[in-house]
């Protein structure tokens, strides 16, 4: 995900591979800290939706 929006705000220069490098150290954190309280959550919904959905198909 880092590297693509480092392309999509920098585009392909000499030094991309920095560019990314840095934005991936400065997300991974936050990404993980997201991922840690709100999977969880994302899971409960994601059991009731295919719920939900199952019992559309019946």
């Amino acid at each position: 995900m880092t590297g693509w929006v480092t392309y999509l705000n920098l585009g392909v220069t000499e030094i991309f591979f920095q560019n990314w490098t840095k934005a991936f150290i400065l997300a991974w954190p936050a990404a993980f800290l997201i991922a840690l309280f709100c999977s969880g959550l994302v899971g409960r919904m994601a059991t009731t939706l295919s719920n939900i959905l199952l019992s559309l198909l019946r």
